[in-house]
C-alpha cells in the first residue's frame, strides 16, 4: 500500500494511503473470516458423515445381532420383552398415584 497524494475537487490533498488502507481492510478481514467459517464448515460436514456412517454400520451389525439372539432364544426373548413391558407398566402406574 503506497501512499498517493491526490487532489479532490476543492483542491485539497488527500492521501491515498489513509482512503485504500481503511476501505479495504474491512472487505480482507471479513473476506479472511467467512473463508474460515466456511473451511469449518466444510470440516465438521464431513466429521458429521463420517461419524453417520459409523454409526449407521455400528447399528447394523447391532440389529444384526439381535436377530440371531432372537432367533436363537424365543422364549427368553419374549420372557425378556414382557419383564420390560411390565416393569414400565408398573414404574409409570406407580408415579401416576
Amino acid at each position: 500500500m503506497t501512499d498517493i497524494a491526490t487532489q479532490n475537487s476543492s483542491g485539497r490533498t488527500q492521501s491515498g494511503f489513509e482512503k485504500n488502507s481503511f476501505n479495504q481492510e474491512p472487505e480482507n478481514t471479513t473476506s479472511r473470516v467467512a473463508d474460515g467459517a466456511t473451511e469449518a464448515a466444510k470440516t465438521a460436514l464431513d466429521k458429521g458423515r463420517q461419524l453417520a456412517t459409523v454409526a449407521g454400520a455400528q447399528a447394523k451389525d447391532a440389529r444384526a445381532k439381535l436377530t440371531t439372539r432372537v432367533r436363537n432364544n424365543p422364549l427368553s426373548s419374549v420372557g425378556i420383552a414382557f419383564g420390560v413391558a411390565f416393569g414400565a407398566g408398573a414404574a409409570l402406574a406407580m408415579l401416576r398415584k
